[in-house]
């Protein structure tokens, strides 16, 4: 039914645009821009396109100190939306085998070309990158950048941040225990919360 509405609907356009004056070739490339403004294949404003490499802090919501954790986003594109998303996890301190508590850093990324990222440029200074946390598709995430629209780089600038469906990698996959990130209302210092713990040889 989805299928025949689409049809039916982009068959009155072209009809429409041919009533209008154009010429079948030239309505069926309008009817593709149109379809290409729903779909973007490029990251642009104003019709100048952009590549981008922005970074955010944030820490999970409700820990506004950071103690449980520091993580750092950073989402790498090209003006052709090819792009790699990464995430890195600081400050979880947990008992090690070491004397007192310790951290050990963790590094997670996706990209575009492997399959398990999708960015899509949902506003003139929106993104939008759906991550997936397990092969095969599964488990979506999904990470939202505003950017302020008054910065001579239309996607430098980060304004908002928001994520959903992110599990925390600590409880997986004993437990599906979710995890949200807020970003750090502005830029600031901070001393971790206990020493990183070191992995070496096992002989």
């Amino acid at each position: 039914m989805h299928k025949q509405i689409k049809r039916l609907a982009w068959t009155s356009l072209t009809a429409l645009l041919v009533v209008s004056g154009f010429e079948v070739a030239d309505a069926t490339a309008a009817v593709h821009a149109v379809s290409d403004v729903r779909n973007p294949t490029k990251l642009q404003v104003d019709g100048v396109s952009y590549s981008l490499d922005v970074e955010i802090a944030a820490g999970a919501a409700g820990d506004d100190s950071l103690a449980r954790g520091v993580y750092v986003f950073r989402l790498k594109c090209s003006a052709d939306i090819s792009c790699s998303l990464e995430r890195v996890s600081l400050n979880e301190c947990t008992t090690t085998d070491a004397s007192g508590p310790g951290f050990s850093p963790r590094v997670d990324s996706w990209s575009t070309w492997s399959g398990q990222l999708a960015v899509r440029q949902i506003g003139s200074h929106e993104i939008e990158a759906t991550l997936y946390q397990a092969l095969g598709k599964k488990l979506p995430a999904s990470v939202t950048f505003t950017f302020a629209s008054g910065h001579p780089h239309p996607f430098k600038a980060i304004a908002e941040f928001k994520t959903s469906g992110f599990i925390d990698p600590r409880h997986w996959p004993d437990a599906k225990k979710g995890i949200e990130y807020v970003a750090i209302q502005k830029d600031r210092m901070k001393m971790l919360d206990c020493p990183i713990a070191l992995h070496g040889l096992q002989r």
